[in-house]
């Protein structure tokens, strides 16, 4: 049982970990014109107690506060 438990946990970890390293690829606060600017609201969530076999998934928003289309090139593990 606690052999399951630490897989949900470690299941847990890494899904907040991928969502985490999502934090921007351009981030400037007060962008020039013609510059993307992402913003991510959030950069992790608790999911509190979660109950084995239950899987959990969060969305987290990307959103581009910029004049230019945003492009994100690359998404690594924190």
């Amino acid at each position: 049982m606690q052999k399951k438990n630490f897989l949900a946990l470690v299941q847990i970890v890494i899904m907040i970990s991928v969502m985490g390293a999502l934090t921007v690829v351009y981030a400037d606060e007060g962008a020039d014109e013609g510059v993307p600017s992402a913003f991510v609201e959030g950069i992790s969530y608790d999911f509190g107690t979660v109950l084995e076999r239950i899987n959990v998934i969060h969305d987290f928003v990307i959103k581009n506060k910029g004049d230019a289309d945003l492009e994100i090139v690359k998404v690594r593990t924190g």
